[in-house]
């Protein structure tokens, strides 16, 4: 088990999947009881995934398409595609691909890093989402159901033990929270534009204030601050450390985790839904 510790890793065992188990663990994954946000119409929706099948046989009956989920009335459509190495051209590929059925929204699932071109193509389309490697497993970490992520990884308990420290740990530095690599995933690999001076506000707040809440609608770039709060604390090599706090971990430890001397700033984005700070 030492080996696994210094040669496995979460994003490895997920992008080392054949093709045909990659598409069963995308299913898996959307029938865990995940909700998944998408942007329409410049907003930030936010809808429960009610079930999924996979769809068609390999080849041309699938009509680019793997599986298929019922979301609230809707019917979302999932590209699941294990490759190596991903271009525009093949996003450009699988947009095509996927035209042939009619869906009210479509996500394209990669196993392997996708470079910005593939993210700012994408972007440019009605109704369409893609994720590399890093968002599916920051995805996975954040949004699959504590009690069902080794079902959906499928891997030996001892080795899901060791792949997912994430889940026992009650408060985790931001790189972990938000994806393996999220210095390199979009939209973070871009630099913030027109929000320096809230930024700046946010480091002065948390700096001096016991709370500090960071109040807007969805999709209008919360996370994005948080994120860029803790990375500037890497920056300035502060004492203070900025952590966020884990949703599945275990509620009752963190009292024992702030009994510790180490100062800092502690993160819970979207505290309104944590049964652990109620806010009313």
């Amino acid at each position: 088990m030492d080996g696994y510790k210094q040669t496995i890793t979460l994003e490895s065992i997920i992008g080392s999947l054949e093709s045909g188990e990659f598409e069963r663990f995308c299913l898996r994954f959307l029938t865990s009881g995940v909700n998944l946000s998408i942007e329409r119409r410049g907003k930030q929706v936010t809808k429960v995934i009610v079930g999924a099948n996979k769809h068609g046989y390999r080849g041309a009956t699938d009509l680019g398409v793997d599986v298929i989920a019922v979301v609230e009335g809707e019917h979302w459509a999932f590209q699941c595609k294990q490759f190596t190495k991903w271009t525009k051209r093949d996003t450009e590929n699988a947009i095509k691909a996927a035209q042939a059925y009619a869906a009210n929204h479509y996500f394209l699932w990669v196993g392997c890093p996708v470079d910005v071109a593939s993210h700012e193509l994408i972007r440019a389309q009605d109704n369409w989402t893609i994720w590399g490697i890093e968002d599916i497993c920051a995805y996975f970490l954040n949004k699959v159901p504590r009690s069902s992520q080794e079902r959906v990884l499928a891997v030996d308990p001892q080795l899901f033990k060791i792949l997912i420290p994430y889940a026992n740990r009650c408060l985790v530095d931001y790189r972990t929270f938000f994806g393996t690599d999220s210095a390199k995933s979009p939209p973070h690999a871009l630099p913030l534009v027109g929000r320096k001076d809230k930024l700046q506000k946010l480091i002065q707040s948390a700096g001096k204030n016991k709370v500090t809440l960071l109040v807007a609608k969805g999709g209008e770039g919360k996370s994005r601050l948080l994120y860029e709060l803790a990375k500037s604390h890497d920056r300035t090599s502060t004492s203070t450390q900025v952590e966020f706090f884990n949703p599945h971990a275990d509620e009752k430890t963190l009292d024992a985790t702030l009994d510790d001397e180490i100062k800092r700033i502690v993160v819970i984005d979207d505290a309104h839904r944590s049964k652990a700070f109620p806010m009313n």
